[in-house]
């Protein structure tokens, strides 16, 4: 079991740590450079919020 929880709490740093990095952020900026993604991933994204409340 010690190595199970060990594998969880790594993997709960490296989300951490792999999550986006907001520090490049402009406000002031014209332009989005955010990832667009395709129709269908929104899609799914869209269904499994509304699922969730």
């Amino acid at each position: 079991m010690k190595t199970k929880e060990w594998f969880k709490k790594f993997f709960v740093k490296v989300n951490e740590v792999a999550k986006e990095d907001m520090s490049e952020y402009d406000p002031k900026a014209e332009y989005d450079t955010r990832v667009k993604l395709p129709e269908w991933q929104l899609k799914k994204i869209k269904n499994r919020k509304i699922r969730n409340k």
